[in-house]
This record gives structure tokens, C-alpha cells and sequence, in this order.
């Protein structure tokens, strides 16, 4: 009797063991399915409560998120920039602020380089502009920590003449709400924060002003598309 008795609940254990087993193994399903999910959500990246105005003859749009503030000058977008400039190698540095499970938000900014578009055409100056779109020209020897470290941007053009001896490089910046993986500090995965960055330098047109050493002067409009790596990009000239 005490041997049925033991044989009852050695088998009463072992469904109770597999029923555990089963149950942890829908947890886990149910949690990779979760980070897949996440993984492949799309975002609105676009700044809400935009307002439009007008300086110096110049549109602008000043827009917000939960933290983030921008303005940017605004013109009209192209869909003919369809004349490939070249594929450039690029590097890509970013730097996130520290979040816990109390936020709902944070931001990103990043570096991207930049190539040298006019190498040896007796170029005297060149001044980027961007418009559309989170993110603007700085030189090489900006600090990203040092450009991050504020909540309200505020677009500029940069300018660089050949005795600066220096080189352009793009800052841009995103916000993305936070998710609920401790493991990743809260952050979204990778893909997803890629996706931000690709977005924001895929709206980006680019206009550059070129003042050559004979005195004459060329503005031509470029547009940017990211490869998936984030290793290089496709520049295209608007025609």
C-alpha cells in the first residue's frame, strides 16, 4: 500500500514537473515573442506639436517630443535625386543618457562622417545646410558629449574655408520610448534605434553652397540614403 501510495505521488510530482517545464516554456515563447514585436514596431519619429514661422525669409518648423525639442528650416522635399554621387564609407558614434524603469523616453545622439564631395576642385569654401529633418553639420573637432548635453536644438549651417584644414561631419539626435527590457537598460534593440538614425538622415536634404578660388559660386542639393550595416551611404545629387 505505502509502495501505490509512493508511486501516486511520484507521478502526481512528475505532471506537476511537466506541467512547470510546459508553463516555463510558454513564458519564454511569450517573451521572445514580446522582443520580436518590439523589434519590429514602427515608431513616429516626427517631433509632435510642430509650428511653422517664417525669419528672414526662411520657413522654419519648431517642433517637440517628450524631451527632445527642434528647429529646423524647412523647404520643399525632392523626388528626382536620382543622380548617384558615389557609396561612402561612414562611421556612425552615439551616445545614450543613463534611464531607468521610471522613464518613458530617451533620447539618442550620434556623429556621422562625413566625405569630401569637392577634394581637389580649388574649392574656397563650403557651407552645408539641412533641411527637413532632425540633425546639421559640425566640424570634426566637435565634442558629441558637448553637443548632446541640451534638450532644445536649434539648426545652423556650418561653414569650413580650406585654411580651416578641417573636415564635416553630421550631429543628429532622436527620441524613442523606452521599453521594458532591464537587460538593455530600458533601451530599444539595436534595429530599432537604426531605424531612427536611417529615418532622420533619409529625410535630410542637404543644400551646399561652394565658392571655388576663382570667385565663382555653385549650390547643388543632396539627398542621403543609408545602408543597412550603417557602415556606408548612397549620396544622390538632386538634378
Amino acid at each position: 500500500m505505502k509502495r501505490i501510495s509512493l508511486l501516486c505521488a511520484l507521478g502526481i510530482c512528475a505532471i506537476f514537473a511537466a506541467g512547470c517545464s510546459s508553463k516555463t516554456k510558454e513564458n519564454e515563447t511569450e517573451s521572445l515573442q514580446k522582443i520580436t514585436d518590439a523589434s519590429t514596431q514602427e515608431y513616429d519619429y516626427t517631433l509632435s506639436d510642430v509650428e511653422e514661422f517664417e525669419s528672414d525669409g526662411v520657413k522654419y518648423e519648431q517642433g517637440k517630443a517628450e524631451k527632445l525639442q527642434f528647429i529646423y528650416p524647412v523647404t520643399e522635399d525632392v523626388t528626382d535625386a536620382n543622380a548617384l554621387v558615389g557609396t561612402y564609407n561612414t562611421s556612425v558614434y552615439s551616445n545614450w543618457p543613463n534611464i531607468d524603469e521610471t522613464d518613458t523616453s530617451y533620447m539618442i545622439s550620434s556623429f556621422v562622417t562625413w566625405p569630401d564631395l569637392y577634394d581637389n576642385q580649388n574649392v574656397e569654401s563650403i557651407e552645408y545646410t539641412v533641411y527637413n529633418s532632425t540633425c546639421y553639420f559640425v566640424d570634426d573637432s566637435a565634442d558629441l558629449k558637448t553637443c548632446s548635453n541640451k534638450k532644445k536644438f536649434s539648426s545652423q549651417s556650418m561653414k569650413l574655408t580650406a585654411a580651416d584644414n578641417k573636415k564635416f561631419k553630421i550631429f543628429m539626435v532622436v527620441e524613442l520610448p523606452t521599453s521594458k527590457d532591464a537587460w538593455n537598460g530600458y533601451k530599444q534593440q539595436g534595429k530599432v534605434e537604426n531605424k531612427a538614425k536611417k529615418d532622420v538622415l533619409e529625410n535630410a536634404l542637404i543644400k551646399a553652397q561652394v565658392l571655388y578660388t576663382d570667385g565663382t559660386e555653385q549650390t547643388d542639393y543632396y539627398k542621403i540614403k543609408m545602408q543597412g550595416s550603417m557602415t556606408s551611404i548612397d549620396i544622390y545629387k538632386v538634378n
